[in-house]
């Protein structure tokens, strides 16, 4: 049985950069929407969503994520979910646990206009 999973969101804070055992390490936390349809309104609707953390370990992928993704960004993350366990605030302190994906891929997804821009500036003919 696999625990690998893709999760589309929006990046909830810049990435930063840290380091873990020697390692340079980018984290940074998703958002992934969730809808359900409505039958009344034939739309879907908002339906709360998910938070996540991302840890991002291999150097070359942390770099770029690092240095190319922001706040507000609608990312793809694929890679493998753990739940992380870390103490609270409180006093006294609590146990607490966060879902983590520990990446292997992130794909920075442009919107509907960038796309359109990037495409027509590709397949656009050389005038000349």
């Amino acid at each position: 049985m696999s625990n690998e999973i893709r999760v589309t969101g929006n990046v909830g804070g810049n990435p930063e950069m840290k380091p873990v055992n020697g390692k340079d390490v980018c984290n940074f936390s998703i958002f992934c929407d969730e809808y359900k349809y409505n039958e009344e309104k034939k739309e879907y609707e908002a339906n709360g969503g998910e938070w996540y953390e991302v840890a991002v370990w291999r150097p070359d992928l942390a770099k770029a994520v690092f240095e190319t993704i922001r706040k507000g960004a609608r990312v793809d993350v694929i890679g493998h979910l753990r739940t992380r366990t870390y103490k609270t605030k409180d006093e006294p302190p609590k146990d607490a646990y966060a879902l983590q994906i520990n990446a292997e891929d992130v794909l920075h997804r442009l919107n509907r206009v960038e796309e359109i821009v990037l495409r027509a500036k590709k397949i656009e003919p050389a005038m000349g």
